[in-house]
Order: C-alpha cells, then sequence, then structure tokens
C-alpha cells in the first residue's frame, strides 16, 4: 500500500515540474510586469514545445532524403 501511494505522488511531483519547466522556459525571455502576467496554457505549451517540434522536423526530413538517397543507389 505505501509503494502505491509512493508511486502516485512521484507521478503529481512530475507533472508539477513539468508545468513548473514549461512556465520557467516560456518565460525565460519575457520581462513582464505584474499587471502582464496572464498567459495562457496554451501560449506556454505552445512557446516550450515549438523548438522540439522542429527538430523533430527536421530529423524526418533527414531519415526521408537518406532513404531517397539510399533507394536512388539501389535503382542504379
Amino acid at each position: 500500500m505505501k509503494r502505491a501511494t509512493h508511486q502516485s505522488n512521484n507521478k503529481a511531483v512530475s507533472k508539477h515540474i513539468s508545468i513548473h519547466a514549461l512556465v520557467k522556459r516560456a518565460t525565460a525571455s519575457t520581462v513582464y510586469h505584474s499587471n502582464a502576467c496572464c498567459i495562457s496554457i496554451h501560449a506556454l505549451v505552445k512557446r516550450a514545445t515549438s523548438f522540439i517540434v522542429y527538430i523533430i522536423l527536421c530529423l524526418c526530413i533527414s531519415i526521408h532524403a537518406l532513404v531517397k538517397r539510399a533507394t536512388l543507389c539501389d535503382n542504379v
């Protein structure tokens, strides 16, 4: 019983850390005043993950180029 409670506590802590990391990353380069702190969750997630999506997209393009090049060599 203690182990299940410990695992659920770890999940709660990791979710809290993830949200904290999103907020920290999204606001790292933004100087804001106390009256301009209304940043939506969508904007936080979009800003924090946009670079990751870009990397994944570049990786997919690179894999596609490698496959295309490899199959061209096979056809020759």
